[in-house]
């Protein structure tokens, strides 16, 4: 048994609890620990998501003051970073675009914009790493406006 396992054994025979709930329990206090924010809003429960044709979903992005699991997010966040790579990567491939692909385009762009935003607020690491995020925020900012400008052009009839 580590010394971590005989803490958690310790703590669940103090509390008269399951040892898994004094785990569960470490955990939420540790991310409280790291968390940057100190006041939050609401429990924010990741699993709305919106359909991306045949690459998958891009999940829904917790408010910034959201009390939710850090871990969690940052997973979420990379698995929409991925799902946007390979979006990103299809539509290079095509020749012309049709007003669906800009209208997923910017549903990509104004998801990792705002995963940006939120990590700007709440990355646990350093306070240079939330200013970073916040210029990728901007940059993605500026690029849907690039967009969505194109598109107009483009599609106005």
């Amino acid at each position: 048994m580590t010394d971590i396992d005989a803490l958690l054994r310790e703590a669940a025979n103090e509390f008269d609890m399951d040892i898994y709930e004094v785990h569960r329990l470490a955990i939420i206090f540790a991310i409280f620990e790291i968390d940057p924010l100190k006041k939050h809003g609401g429990v924010y429960v990741f699993g709305q998501k919106i359909k991306l044709n045949g690459f998958g979903f891009l999940h829904s992005v917790p408010p910034s003051d959201a009390i939710c699991d850090l871990r969690f997010a940052w997973k979420v966040a990379s698995e929409n970073n991925e799902t946007a790579r390979l979006f990103l990567r299809e539509l290079r491939g095509k020749d012309r675009l049709d007003a669906e692909d800009v209208r997923l385009w910017l549903e990509v762009l104004n998801n990792q914009r705002a995963w940006c935003n939120f990590w700007s607020i709440r990355h646990p690491i350093s306070q240079k790493r939330r200013d970073e995020f916040k210029l990728e925020a901007e940059v993605y900012e500026k690029l849907l406006g690039r967009v969505e400008e194109r598109a107009r052009l483009e599609f106005r009839q």
